[in-house]
């Protein structure tokens, strides 16, 4: 659907019963949606009597948090109310700057509070890998995703040696 020109979306097959439901892909994050719904039945459209609308929301990562040598943790800043927020987390992906929606890994909040912050622990990593991710919530039924990508980089098992010249080197 593009929004901004008003298109439409519809669905080709249509069960004989029960909820119809459309997916609205490639919304904008902050913008006012207005739909009307409607039906072709028997040859001729049957519209809803009224136009409904939603707002879409806004949801980023923060910088990683707690790098460890297998993963870390990162907080969702989400624009909204976040009570409607059915699901949180973030699309990742290691060694690979893209991060595709459609092919990376996902990891979700363990839970989404009624306010405060929304805490994701990405793991499962290897020392020095980089990971790549991506901030998601669906909010309200709408699938909302960051545009930024933020990365870091999992920390070494052990620590880098100190080397420390003791003066005891002896010239021969």
């Amino acid at each position: 659907i593009d929004v901004e020109k008003g298109n439409k979306s519809q669905l080709t097959t249509i069960p004989s019963e029960g909820d119809v439901n459309i997916t609205l892909s490639g919304l904008q994050p902050n913008k006012d949606v207005y739909y009307i719904a409607y039906a072709l039945i028997d040859g001729s459209y049957v519209f809803s009597e009224d136009t409904l609308s939603f707002k879409t929301g806004n949801v980023k990562a923060s910088a990683a948090m707690n790098i460890t040598y297998t993963g870390a943790t990162t907080t969702l800043i989400v624009d909204g109310d976040l009570s409607k927020i059915s699901e949180a987390g973030v699309y990742y992906s290691v060694n690979n700057s893209v991060v595709d929606t459609t092919t990376a890994k996902t990891a979700t909040a363990a839970s989404i509070p009624t306010s405060g912050t929304i805490n994701v622990t990405l793991d499962g990593f290897n020392e020095l890998d980089t990971v790549y991710y991506r901030a998601y919530v669906v909010y309200g039924g709408v699938k909302i995703i960051s545009t930024e990508t933020m990365s870091f980089v999992t920390k070494t098992h052990f620590p880098e040696p100190e080397y420390v010249d003791l003066g005891l080197s002896v010239k021969w």
